[in-house]
């Protein structure tokens, strides 16, 4: 959604937003665990608070290897999220719509509209729990302000736990 607003710093009138734009992909590259020293990890107490979690449960890390130069860390993977334009976003557009009022649109509730992906932070998310990335490199890659509400607290849920 930061791409519409940057198409507007730059003077682009939103009908020719509207015209050109079929979907915005957004995307960061994280580092992957390297495969030869991953082990179960718990991640800081702060970095689960601000994913919003209570389980610790399956995550890793890479404890440093010779395969890895003792990094944990081999090769890069990408965390993603798409924004697909339809019509009631383009309407937002023509409307002077922020990037707060696009994005909650795009994410109602943690959901995403027909055609979309969720917020980058989730695809993260989901790969530092299938043990592609770590918690810590989820953190480092989205912002602070991509992940929680005006409140304060986290924007959605995006694994539901148990209490």
């Amino acid at each position: 959604m930061g791409s519409i607003a940057r198409l507007k710093d730059l003077e682009v009138p939103p009908f020719v937003i509207n015209s050109a734009l079929l979907a915005v992909m957004a995307q960061r590259l994280v580092r992957r665990i390297c495969p030869e020293c991953a082990r179960a990890h718990t991640p800081d107490p702060v970095l689960l608070r601000r994913f919003g979690l209570r389980s610790t449960d399956g995550f890793t890390s890479g404890a440093g290897c010779g395969a890895c130069g003792t990094s944990g860390y081999r090769g890069r993977t990408g965390i993603y999220e798409l924004f697909r334009l339809d019509q009631d976003a383009m309407v937002l557009i023509d409307q002077g719509a922020t990037t707060q009022e696009l994005a909650a649109y795009v994410y109602p509730r943690g959901g995403a509209v027909a055609g979309s992906f969720g917020p980058m932070w989730r695809d993260g998310l989901e790969k530092a729990r299938k043990g592609i990335t770590t918690l810590e490199e989820v953190g480092l890659a989205v912002s602070t302000a991509d992940l929680e509400g005006d409140d304060g607290e986290p924007a959605d849920m995006a694994f539901p736990e148990a209490a």
